[in-house]
């Protein structure tokens, strides 16, 4: 991908996740930015609009449903595509962030294995089909 590119900013607290995200978005040819805290991600939404937003909805101290409709809210972020992940037996936050305005949401496994193709199409305009 061209180095001027947005990148893709993903917001996970926690750090296995938020490393093995950044892997493959980058094997998968993906700029990209984190953040470990809200602060850092609010901070890194001021520097640059992203290509898609990637959260970790069950974070420690994330609360995803609330955080997605905040985005969705925002002028400067409506419009991004917005990937949410979780485990897979949070079935009301999947709900919850899906009513919100998440595009996608997607189990923690099936974002690990599949980060850069998910990327791909949020940022191509695809949809969550479910």
């Amino acid at each position: 991908m061209p180095t001027d590119t947005p990148p893709i900013l993903v917001f996970a607290p926690d750090l296995l996740m938020r490393q093995q995200l950044v892997e493959g978005l980058r094997a998968g040819g993906f700029p990209v930015r984190s953040a470990a805290t809200r602060a850092r991600f609010d901070a890194a939404l001021q520097e640059a609009a992203p290509a898609a937003i990637v959260v970790e909805l069950d974070g420690v101290g994330v609360d995803g449903a609330a955080l997605v409709g905040e985005l969705r809210a925002s002028d400067a972020t409506a419009a991004t595509p917005l990937i949410g992940f979780c485990a897979h037996t949070r079935a009301e936050l999947i709900a919850a962030a899906r009513a919100a305005g998440a595009d996608r949401v997607v189990a923690r496994g099936e974002i690990v294995r599949g980060i850069a193709k998910i990327a791909g199409a949020a940022t191509r305009g695809a949809t969550d089909p479910g």
